[in-house]
């Protein structure tokens, strides 16, 4: 399996070039199966890395809750977790935040996001049309690539349908039935001093499985078909030219 703390070089590696390798929806496939994370938590103990990907109520629950996680909350990098240097995630920052800790890794958010320090930096002080050709420069996205928040705008996601126009939506902690302005400092009101700002283009997020994302929010069934395709092909991928053994392993008595 993929080492969480390494991100989508990782995924790239094991799942794209060698699992899914051939099909021509390798990265949609292999957002499918990371939805499993929304099914329960990461433990100090085992894993170094320390809470829910998805909320209290949908933590028990084989849902796309983790999808929703991903696109409809903030998070911002929590480095160092209980004082590891070597274990670094992502902690919620937005305005829903409770005490139920949530968390998501690199693993989790490359999907989706990347580092675009550059195109933040150029919104300080220009345009967004002046800064359009550092729209999708960025580097694969990592907690320790710079303190920022990796968020959404709600525009983009009315626009895919992930959002409902007219119906109630939880986002950021708020409900909203339509696009706003300023929903950024709900999003991300708790990601500290440091930060440079968006990590990706909030407008449009880069990450290489990012429409496959907004696919599985707008239809569950849409994750699960893909989730059984994917868990298919990762369990019964075999080896060509395989031979019985010639003789039986002797057992070692104590």
């Amino acid at each position: 399996m993929a080492d969480a703390s390494v991100g989508c070089e990782n995924h790239e590696d094991i799942f794209v070039k060698h699992i899914f390798n051939g099909q021509e929806d390798a990265w949609t496939l292999t957002a499918a199966i990371k939805g499993a994370h929304t099914l329960g938590s990461a433990k100090p103990q085992f894993s170094g890395f320390d809470g829910f990907w998805s909320d209290a109520e949908n933590a028990g629950i084989f849902n796309n809750d983790y999808y929703k996680s991903l696109m409809l909350k903030g998070w911002a990098p929590q480095l160092a977790v209980n004082g590891c240097p070597e274990k670094n995630q992502w902690q919620r920052v937005d305005s829903g935040k409770t005490a139920h800790k949530e968390l998501m890794l690199d693993a989790d958010l490359c999907l989706a996001y990347h580092n675009n320090k550059d195109y933040a930096e150029c919104l300080k002080t220009a345009t967004a049309m002046d800064c359009a050709h550092l729209r999708g420069m960025g580097t694969r996205l990592a907690a320790t690539n710079g303190h920022c928040c990796a968020n959404t705008e709600t525009n983009i996601l009315f626009d895919y349908d992930v959002l409902k126009a007219g119906k109630q939506n939880a986002f950021c902690g708020q409900n909203i039935t339509e696009a706003k302005q300023g929903e950024r400092s709900h999003c991300c009101k708790s990601e500290g001093e440091n930060s440079y700002g968006d990590c990706d283009e909030a407008l449009a997020p880069t990450g290489p499985a990012i429409n496959a994302i907004y696919s599985f929010i707008q239809n569950e069934n849409t994750w699960l078909k893909n989730y059984g395709t994917a868990w298919n092909l990762a369990t019964e991928n075999g080896h060509e030219g395989l031979s019985a053994l010639e003789t039986k392993a002797a057992f070692i008595q104590n």
